[in-house]
């Protein structure tokens, strides 16, 4: 696991995202995660942008989220090289319910 200072960051990191009611957060993932936003050129798809992700990748879903299926982060976790799907029992969000999991899986993959 990583430092402590580090674990400490994040959390304030997600502490300020859900500021606003989580409007910066949802933000941050329409952009990150939508292919609409994904695309470097408008001639490069989605499954094309994604499969240029060149770094490791880990995705957190809730087995229990009724606003993104399964079936979504799944064919993201296809499309994405060196991906790591992780299904937790939890609902959207999961990033509050399950933050230290979250937090030491992240902040463990911290180089140095």
């Amino acid at each position: 696991m990583g430092s402590p200072d580090a674990k400490n960051a994040m959390k304030q990191l997600l502490k300020d995202g859900s500021a606003n009611l989580g409007l910066g957060a949802a933000v941050d993932c329409q952009q990150g995660l939508s292919p609409l936003y994904a695309r470097s050129t408008k001639k490069e798809t989605a499954e094309e942008a994604y499969s240029s992700i060149s770094v490791p990748v880990s995705l957190w879903y809730g087995t229990k989220d009724s606003s993104v299926p399964m079936s979504s982060a799944e064919w993201l976790a296809s499309k994405i090289p060196n991906s790591t799907l992780n299904k937790v029992d939890a609902g959207h969000m999961l990033y509050f319910s399950h933050t230290e999991q979250v937090l030491d899986e992240f902040v463990g993959r911290i180089p140095g």
